[in-house]
């Protein structure tokens, strides 16, 4: 499926998944780095550094949280289609991603709000949002709010 592929709220199931694969490397963590930090910032070095890592008490560096959850509004967005909105995005960060974590990354579609949709309102539909690490830890974890295209609204 393509980045550019629409959903619409009266194709969705409850129970549906969307699955990607993502693996940040250290290049994409030096890249991301490089769009919001100093160089010379000493908290970057958990980031980017093994020793500085080490010293921080980690195995090895990990991604910053603003970058696990700009790859997790990515996987909202990829699943919604560009016509889908982000309407809400509540991320909880329970233990760090590390370089090259291969992550199964997973939308899970738990609500459809089709009261609102008879309403003449919005097409809302609630995901559970997380990823998974090759151990079967999820480091991160949430919920999101979609609001979708309807056919009708489109003819």
């Amino acid at each position: 499926m393509t980045n550019d592929y629409q959903r619409y709220f009266e194709e969705i199931e409850i129970g549906e998944e969307y699955i990607q694969t993502q693996q940040p490397t250290r290049e994409n963590v030096l890249e991301f780095l490089g769009t919001w930090s100093d160089p010379g910032d000493e908290v970057r070095g958990r980031f980017s550094d093994q020793a500085a890592a080490a010293r921080d008490g980690l195995q090895k560096p990990i991604v910053p949280g603003n970058m696990s959850a700009s790859m997790i509004t990515k996987l909202v967005t990829d699943w919604a289609g560009p016509l889908g909105r982000i309407v809400s995005l509540d991320i909880s960060f329970r233990r760090p991603v590390q370089h090259e974590d291969i992550l199964k990354c997973v939308a899970l579609v738990t609500e459809r709000d089709d009261d609102l949709v008879e309403a003449g309102g919005p097409a809302l539909v609630g995901l559970d949002v997380s990823f998974e690490n090759e151990q079967g830890e999820k480091p991160v974890q949430g919920t999101a709010t979609v609001e979708l295209p309807r056919h009708d609204a489109t003819d």
